[in-house]
């Protein structure tokens, strides 16, 4: 379990959430009797990104873990319908505010017991694809191996690459050679994202860059594994085992 805990945090660092937020600045006080579970699930439809990570951090309080459940699956699959915020709250992170809210929900339900994986593998029998597909990978995740192929068949199926990233998290987090194939095929995904480094810069090829995060992800699942990624000058890649 520790082992699937740090290559959680590593992998899923590397792929969506490749920068840091100060939680702390935005949590509110646990959930009360006072509150209203309701209201907090109108202020996850906040357009302001920060309202919606401090809703989710009071859900998460909640005692009764299928309602968090049922709530927070709702929130990734509208996040991943229709994304709150595409732009980036740090120069030099390619993690954009909705994907720092996704890392939020995340973190909830893997933080939740593994009392509630039957919940969670119920959910994502119902459950709309892009959804279904991240609900997998979040029981890869938590340590099941019944769904080992089925996150395979996400990489080389899913073109979200939210859900495809989230895919090769809990693929590598297997830590099986076998599993090599389906790295590869990430090796060679065209998504990219723009990445500012210094606003100040006037010289714009040293201002900005682009970042493939889900190749990179790759890249690391497979030095696990003792591989080192060899790109040619044509851009095509082999791989060398150590």
């Amino acid at each position: 379990m520790l082992k699937l805990k740090l290559a959680y945090r590593l992998f899923l660092g590397i792929i969506l959430f490749a920068s840091f937020i100060d939680n702390s600045r935005i949590i509110e006080p646990a959930l009360g009797a006072s509150n209203n579970v309701d209201s907090l699930k109108i202020k996850l439809q906040s357009p302001i990104w920060t309202e919606r990570i401090s809703a989710a951090e009071q859900i998460a309080t909640v005692q009764d873990t299928a309602l968090v459940i049922d709530i927070i699956a709702e929130a990734i699959s509208a996040e991943l319908e229709q994304p709150v915020s595409l732009e980036y709250s740090r120069v030099g992170s390619y993690a954009s505010n909705s994907e720092i809210i996704l890392q939020k929900y995340n973190s909830i339900l893997m933080e939740l017991g593994p009392n509630t994986l039957p919940v969670i593998k119920e959910l994502a029998l119902t459950s709309p694809r892009d959804l279904r597909h991240w609900l997998i990978s979040i029981i890869a995740l938590k340590g099941d191996t019944s769904v080992h192929q089925e996150v395979r068949d996400i990489i080389s199926s899913n073109e979200n690459r939210w859900v495809r990233g989230m895919a090769v998290a809990a693929l590598a987090a297997y830590q099986d050679k076998k599993d090599v194939p389906w790295f590869q095929m990430a090796l060679n995904d065209t998504n990219s994202v723009l990445v500012v480094l210094d606003v100040l810069l006037e010289d714009e090829s040293r201002a900005i860059t682009y970042v493939y995060p889900i190749r990179e992800s790759a890249i690391r699942a497979l030095k696990i594994l003792g591989y080192v990624v060899i790109k040619d000058k044509d851009g095509n890649f082999a791989l060398k085992q150590r």
